[in-house]
C-alpha cells in the first residue's frame, strides 16, 4: 500500500509592521510604523540638508514617504531648502522638524530647542509655487535659445512671432487713484516714480499757462522728499537707540530703505525671490552700470573689535570674523552660479546684471565703539587689509543721509 504524501503546510507570511523604503543604493531612508503611521524620514549622510540643518525629519499620520522627500534621501525638495534656512536663522542649530497630515503648522518652543510641526498640506501648496517659478525658468530659457537661433541662423530657424508687450491707457492712473496705494510703495517704486515725474517734466510742451501746474509739481516733489528723508531719520534714530541689538528689526528697515541710505544703488533684490537653491546673503544691489555687489547685515550692536592684551592692539571680534568668512563664501558661490542668478534677476527686473568680482559689504556696529585713538587706527589697518570686503557703521548710514537731506534744502 503506497504512503500518502504528507500535505505541506502553508505558511502564511507574516506582514511586516513596518513601512520601510530604501534609496537606489539600499540604504534606508523611510521607516514608518503601519499602525501608528508614524515614523521617521532619514537624511543621506552626504546631503547638504544634512550637514547643514538636520539629520532626520519626524513623520505623523503617513502609510507610506510623503510627497515632498526626495526618494532619494537628499532631504525636503522644492522649497524644503529654503525653509530650513529660514528656520535655522531664527530658532538656531537645535531644531527638531515633524511633517504632520493632520496637525497645523506651528513652532514648540523646548528648554533648549525648537520643535517645529509642519502642516503637509501647506508644505505642498509652497512647493507648487516653486515648481511654477522653475517651470517658468526653463520657458524663459528656451525662449531666449530661440531668440537667439532666429537672429543667428534665420533659414534654418525662422522666427514664427515676436511678442510685444503694449501699455493700456489709464492703468496708471487707476493704480495711483488708490488712496493706499503709497502705503505698499518699496523703495524701487518711489524711485521708479521719481524718475518718471522728471521724464515728464522734460518731455512736456510748456506755455504760460502751465507754469502754476509745473510750479506745484515742483513744491509737491521737494516736500515729499523732505517729509519721506525726515521720516527715515526719525525712525533711525529711534531704531538705534531702543533696539541696537535685534537683527530682525534691521533687515526690516534696510530692506525698506536700502536704496535711499546708500543711493549710489539702481535695484535692489530680496533672496526670497532668487530661485536658485545655494545661500545668498542678505541683500544683493545693483549699480546703473548692471553690476551686483553683497551686502550682509548685522547688528548695530555688533561688538567690531576686542582688546589682545598681550599684543597691545586690536583685532576683529568673532561674529565680525565670521561674518567677513561669509561675504567671501557668498562671492564664491555667486561666481559659479552666476548664470542662474543672472536669470532670475533678467525675469524680475528685465535688465541683464553683471558678475565680475562683486563686492562685498557688511553693516554692523557703530563709529562710536572707536572710542580710543589706537582703536581708530586699528580699524582702519583691518578694513584697509581687507580685499574684497568692506565694513559700514550704522551711525555713518545716518550720517550720510542727514549729509543729504542738508544738499537738499540748500539746492532750494
Amino acid at each position: 500500500m503506497a504512503k500518502k504524501k504528507k500535505a505541506k503546510k502553508k505558511v502564511a507570511k507574516k506582514k511586516s509592521d513596518y513601512y520601510e523604503k530604501k534609496n537606489r543604493d539600499g540604504i534606508l531612508i523611510c521607516k514608518i510604523n503601519k499602525k501608528t503611521k508614524n515614523g521617521n524620514y532619514i537624511i543621506f549622510e552626504e546631503s547638504w540638508q544634512r550637514k547643514k540643518y538636520i539629520s532626520q525629519i519626524q513623520l505623523h499620520g503617513f502609510d507610506a514617504l510623503p510627497s515632498g522627500l526626495s526618494s532619494t534621501g537628499k532631504g525636503m525638495t522644492y522649497s524644503g531648502g529654503y525653509l530650513l534656512r529660514y528656520f535655522k536663522q531664527k530658532l538656531g542649530d537645535n531644531i527638531k522638524l515633524a511633517i504632520s497630515s493632520k496637525e497645523h503648522s506651528r513652532v514648540i518652543k523646548n528648554k533648549k530647542s525648537y520643535r517645529i510641526i509642519l502642516n503637509h498640506s501647506q508644505l505642498l501648496e509652497i512647493n507648487k509655487i516653486f515648481r511654477k517659478i522653475e517651470s517658468e525658468r526653463k520657458t524663459n530659457r528656451a525662449s531666449n535659445v530661440e531668440s537667439f537661433l532666429a537672429t543667428e541662423f534665420p533659414r534654418q530657424f525662422p522666427k514664427k512671432y515676436i511678442k510685444t508687450v503694449g501699455y493700456k491707457k489709464g492703468t496708471v492712473a487707476k493704480i495711483l487713484s488708490s488712496t493706499k496705494v503709497e502705503k505698499h510703495l518699496s523703495d524701487e517704486d518711489r524711485t521708479a516714480l521719481l524718475n518718471l515725474h522728471s521724464k515728464l517734466i522734460a518731455s512736456t510742451q510748456f506755455t504760460l499757462r502751465s507754469t502754476q501746474t509745473v510750479q506745484l509739481i515742483k513744491s509737491d516733489y521737494e516736500t515729499s522728499q523732505k517729509v519721506y528723508l525726515d521720516g527715515i531719520i526719525e525712525e533711525f534714530e529711534k531704531k538705534l537707540k531702543n533696539n541696537p541689538n535685534v537683527e530682525g528689526t534691521w533687515q526690516k528697515f534696510l530692506k525698506k530703505h536700502i536704496l535711499i541710505l546708500i543711493n549710489q544703488y539702481t535695484y535692489f533684490i530680496e533672496k526670497e525671490n532668487i530661485s536658485t537653491r545655494i545661500d545668498y546673503p542678505d541683500f544683493l544691489l545693483i549699480d546703473p552700470y548692471n553690476y551686483i555687489d553683497i551686502y550682509e547685515i548685522k547688528k548695530p550692536g555688533t561688538t567690531i573689535l576686542n582688546y589682545d592684551s598681550s599684543r597691545h592692539n586690536y583685532y576683529w571680534s568673532a561674529e565680525i570674523s565670521k561674518a567677513i568668512s561669509q561675504v567671501e563664501n557668498y562671492r564664491h558661490q555667486l561666481a559659479r552660479n552666476g548664470s542662474n542668478l543672472r536669470e532670475d534677476i533678467e525675469k524680475l527686473k528685465g535688465i541683464k546684471a553683471e558678475l565680475v568680482r562683486p563686492r562685498g559689504f557688511i553693516i554692523a556696529g557703530t563709529r562710536k565703539q572707536l572710542q580710543k585713538p589706537i582703536m581708530k587706527d586699528n580699524f582702519r589697518l583691518l578694513n584697509d587689509a581687507l580685499k574684497n570686503v568692506d565694513l559700514i557703521f550704522y551711525d555713518d548710514l545716518l550720517k550720510n543721509l542727514k549729509l543729504l537731506k542738508r544738499r537738499l534744502k540748500q539746492g532750494k
